[in-house]
């Protein structure tokens, strides 16, 4: 069962750094080093890759986990990667070696003979419902955590499938190809089984579907047989029974009073008797939601014991009605109707070229524009028309800030790292609203990262997420008890236009089409809407008006820092955060944090940024397409997690396994990072075996007790982690906790950047500095200061655990104790705490 060792809100504070870390590292970045031996194909070196990067066998790597275990783990595992690649008995060895503290394993595989896929052959069901299932396992199939969409609701097969951000996937690998290697690993099986009952689903077949996932082989089982005739592996599917096709019993209603089966019946154009699957309920539950009447539409196919003789099922049908709107046994009234074509229209432009909005002030005059595509991506344009604005934008082409007046660019390609998906979503709450006693329409935003759906999408992309009865209810605004009648919106008509007014906002659309006209924002101004054009020639003027391109692929860091010192990228710094209402915030910024920028620009100028700016080159220029074998885990059937949670997981694990091989396995940031990857994987016996590891280690030391304890929510668990910090505040457990932090700081080649950027910081600077992160300007100032007299960067950067034991001496020791102490709940003396030296 799931732990709440942790809330969500928690876990996510928890891993900050880790995730943020996990998310910058490149991938071959790992924890645990292997070697293959004795195979052929796959090379070894993309055996051991794959393995390296498995998650599984990462948490084999914990310190509590024998060098036996690690072993029996890493040979499983390889075991089934040769199974899934058609060695039907290979034998493997695994041994570790020791390199001082550095751990190797060793694999020595014997794979035996390789046998190659041959023909799918279904037994016990009719050669049509055989024919389908065959094409189902040998063609591409959407991932299992895909959700379908239905691009065309007068044909139910016309889907396509989407991702949580509503974008389209990439389509999974099939599980079986004739003419390629055989998997005959035990997992593989499972994945038949649950494709076979996703496809039964599909097809209608809903109780041999249910048999399937209950997985008693007198229903169905699956395996895998070498022909002495051909000598090919042959997927055999045994049914025990041939499937009964589900047809419609009943439909029941539930949730709207006076709505019967019928009407619903009538409106889904479905008749009792009829066949059905899980491509109807899905058509059935989309037309329900396409209708704009419900606030929530659920379809469930129901079994029950005499499914099991006929095949029949009861369609039940949750709904939850918006008040307002039309019932669904009547038409919907003129304004409702505009309402769904301006969805529709709005979809449709978003996944076309794009919609430009325009905003202008009360006055008229132009403040900027932004233009959204889901396909191509975003542009800012920020002030002025034409050549005179500047323009960031997020393209098939990367990132790109554009100057005007040919002041100059900034392009970045980014297509390489994958996609993010920005979504604003517009829905009504399933939940009264106690203080406005009713429903409440929700605006809000929501993003993802992963892989584009196809090559050449943009780095980023904007899509809607607008549920019908959210535009339906806009119409609907009328006084409800406790509702401030401020609060109200008044619908009218200008001929063929729809007005909405809302206090001192109004959004106009076009009856015939849906259009959104203008848009008038409070506080903000006019919105003028229009559809975008073609992104190409955009880029092209972009990229001739704004001059070269200041963007230097060996120098990505240090190149990005001083477009951002150039006066004209400053000028765009100040428009963009005026345009969103911050500018008194940032003439807010204290002359610590202006000497902070300016070290930047100087140390940046001046080499400081050398060896950060070989890593992130190395890393945008790495092509790494490598087929890496598929390292197989056995499944559950249970539904995907959160997806946010899923995603830290694996950034966490990624974090780990650099960490790990970065500073060690026994290091505190890396302790930190498997505790926080065991509390998003919500598993509470490796959460507090990790919280006795880092209680009982002897490398943490007090900083790392005191990242710990404010980590860590738990009143009571972070104040023990506090007071056990509070007992070493000595210098030596001081240089314990510097060392892993020095190792991180080289491996991304960060040390010099940070002392390049200390030592151009004014006295003045570095105490305001001090003041804001430690709370103390003195001492930071003197350690700036140490850094200072080296006579040169590289010699700073020789010298500065020096420097930094001198800090910690003078007030540093003092600071990270008082901290403990208040993370303790200790009551703080009067008097100075006098540390051990």
């Amino acid at each position: 069962m799931p732990v709440t060792l942790f809330g969500r809100a928690v876990r996510v504070r928890l891993l900050y750094a880790c995730v943020v870390v996990g998310g910058l590292l490149p991938a071959q970045a790992r924890a645990l080093e292997i070697e293959v031996r004795g195979v052929t194909v796959p090379a070894p070196s993309l055996l051991a890759k794959a393995l390296q990067a498995d998650d599984d066998l990462l948490r084999a790597t914990a310190p509590y986990v024998s060098d036996e275990g690690l072993c029996d783990a890493a040979a499983e595992k390889t075991r089934l990667a040769l199974q899934r690649l058609g060695y039907a008995e290979p034998a493997v060895q695994a041994s570790v070696e020791r390199d001082g503290e550095q751990r190797r394993v060793v694999l020595e595989c014997v794979p035996g003979s390789q046998v190659v896929a041959g023909p799918v052959d279904v037994r016990g069901v009719p050669d049509a419902l055989a024919a389908r299932l065959t094409a189902w396992l040998t063609s591409p199939q959407p991932p299992s955590s895909a959700t379908p969409r239905i691009a065309d609701a007068g044909n139910a097969h016309d889907l396509q499938w989407v991702n949580d951000q509503g974008r389209p996937v990439r389509m999974d690998r099939a599980l079986w190809l004739p003419g390629e290697a055989a998997a005959v690993d035990l997992p593989f099986r499972d994945d038949v089984r649950r494709s076979v009952a996703r496809c039964l689903r599909e097809e209608g077949y809903l109780v041999a579907a249910e048999l399937i996932q209950k997985k008693r082989p007198q229903d169905f089982s699956a395996a895998v047989e070498v022909s002495e005739a051909d000598g090919l592996a042959h997927l055999v599917l045994q049914f025990g029974e041939e499937p009964l096709p589900a047809t419609v019993r009943n439909l029941e209603v539930h949730g709207v009073e006076g709505l019967s089966g019928a009407a619903v019946l009538d409106f889904l154009e479905a008749e009792i008797g009829s066949r059905v699957s899980e491509v109807e309920r899905r058509q059935w539950e989309n037309g329900l939601r396409e209708s704009g009447r419900f606030i929530r539409q659920r379809v469930t196919l129901q079994t029950d014991s005499q499914s099991q003789t006929d095949g029949s099922v009861v369609a039940r049908v949750e709904l939850l009605a918006y008040p307002q709107v039309s019932p669904l046994d009547q038409p919907l009234t003129r304004e409702e109707q505009t309402m769904l074509r301006f969805r529709s229209w709005l979809q449709e432009s978003l996944d076309g070229d794009g919609l430009v909005l325009r905003l202008t002030d009360a006055s008229g005059d132009d403040l900027g524009a932004c233009t959204l595509s889901a396909g191509h991506g975003v542009m800012l344009r920020v002030g002025g028309e034409a050549d005179d604005a500047a323009v960031v934008a997020i393209t098939d082409a990367g990132f790109g800030a554009y100057l005007p007046h040919g002041a100059g660019c900034f392009e970045v390609p980014l297509a390489s790292l994958g996609q993010a998906v920005v979504q604003a979503s517009l829905s009504v709450r399933d939940t009264i609203d106690p203080e406005k006693g009713a429903y409440r329409h929700d605006l809000s935003l929501g993003a993802s990262f992963g892989t584009p759906s196809a090559d050449g999408d943009p780095a980023a992309v904007v899509s809607a997420k607008v549920e019908p009865v959210a535009c339906i209810g806009l119409v609907h605004r009328q006084a409800t008890t406790g509702e401030n009648p401020a609060d109200l919106s008044e619908v009218r008509w200008d001929g063929g236009t729809l007005e909405i007014v809302h206090g001192e906002g109004l959004a106009r659309f076009d009856e015939k089409t849906g259009r959104l006209m203008e848009l008038r924002v409070p506080d903000l101004g006019r919105v003028e809407i229009s559809e975008a054009g073609d992104w190409g020639t955009a880029l092209a003027h972009l990229r001739e008006t704004s001059g070269p391109n200041a963007y230097e692929p060996h120098a990505p860091v240090s190149s990005a820092i001083t477009f951002v010192g150039l006066p004209a990228t400053q000028q765009l710094v100040a428009s963009v955060t005026a345009l969103v209402g911050m500018e008194q915030a940032t003439q807010q910024i204290g002359p610590g944090w202006q000497g902070l920028a300016s070290a930047l620009m100087s140390a940046a100028a001046e080499g400081g940024f050398a060896k950060v700016d070989k890593h992130v080159a190395n890393f945008f220029a790495a092509t790494d397409k490598d087929d890496l074998p598929k390292i197989p885990s056995p499944k559950d059937d249970k539904p995907a997690g959160d997806p946010l949670m899923l995603v830290l997981g694996k950034l966490s694990g990624k974090a780990w396994g650099w960490l790990d091989s970065t500073c060690g396995r026994d290091a505190w940031p890396t302790a930190l990072a498997r505790l926080g990857s065991a509390v998003l994987r919500g598993e509470a016996t490796t959460i507090f075996q990790e919280v006795a590891v880092f209680m009982s280690s002897e490398q943490a030391g007090p900083v790392a007790h005191l990242v710990a304890a404010s980590a860590i929510p738990m009143k009571p668990l972070a104040a023990s982690i506090a007071l056990r910090g509070g007992n070493m505040v000595t210098a030596e457990a001081f240089q314990r906790d510097c060392a892993p932090v020095l190792s991180i700081l080289d491996r991304s080649g960060l040390d010099l950047a940070v002392v390049a950027v200390a030592r151009r910081l004014e006295p003045g600077q570095a105490a305001a500095l001090g003041m804001s992160w430690f709370g103390q300007g003195d001492g930071f100032a003197a350690f700036v200061a140490d850094l200072r007299r080296a006579e040169s960067d590289p010699s700073a950067l020789g010298a500065i655990e020096e420097s930094l034991a001198a800090w910690w001496e003078a007030s540093l020791g003092e600071t990270v104790s008082l901290a403990l102490q208040g993370r303790s709940g200790a009551r703080i003396a009067s008097e100075p705490t006098k540390l051990t030296r």
